[in-house]
């Protein structure tokens, strides 16, 4: 099996801090994993992900009630039906597995991303990974909600993450790209 690049990690948590931080959550902390996944996560959000160097996955499950507080058109008072939610939870994964892009692009990695698909149910739980995965799960306490994110990933090539390269990098957050 892959070793999981604590290097990619430290993207991950990064992207879920400033994701969160966008859109009404105060309190953002990377917490250690106890207990079953599936625990209170009755939305995932499922995201693939490949290129040349990396190519994977990101599951992300959580509640109810931190969709309902983390979602922007709530924030504003505004009633958002149930799958709305479901929708702004595809969203989530898909802003998280974007920031990640534009954090790793600096360490000349590029990648393509899926569509994201949304599942409903009661206590929602990842399986095991083929071997020739990395597979890296991240718990997150967001003002007492809690997430889980299952990463997985299998490295094409190695990635050198001591050069970067600072005109590599996305857009800032709030630029516009047109085509």
């Amino acid at each position: 099996m892959n070793e999981f690049p604590k290097e990619v990690v430290s993207l991950i948590v990064q992207a879920v801090e400033e994701l969160f931080q966008a859109n009404n959550i105060s309190s953002i902390e990377h917490v250690e994993h106890k207990g079953s996944p599936g625990d209170g996560n009755d939305y995932c959000a499922v995201i693939g992900f490949a290129g040349e160097a990396i190519k994977g996955s990101i599951a992300v499950a959580m509640g109810l009630p931190l969709l309902e507080a983390s979602n922007p058109s709530k924030a504003m008072g505004m009633d958002v039906a149930e799958e709305d939610l479901a929708d702004w939870l595809g969203e989530i994964a898909n802003q998280i597995i974007g920031r990640v892009k534009n954090l790793i692009l600096k360490y000349g990695v590029d990648f393509m991303i899926t569509t994201p698909s949304v599942f409903h149910g009661k206590n929602i739980n990842t399986m095991e990974t083929k071997p020739e995965s990395a597979r890296k799960e991240l718990v997150f306490k967001l003002d007492g909600f809690q997430m889980h994110l299952v990463a997985l990933i299998n490295l094409m090539r190695p990635i050198d993450f001591s050069v970067e390269n600072e005109d590599a990098g996305g857009e800032e957050e709030g630029s516009s790209l047109f085509f």
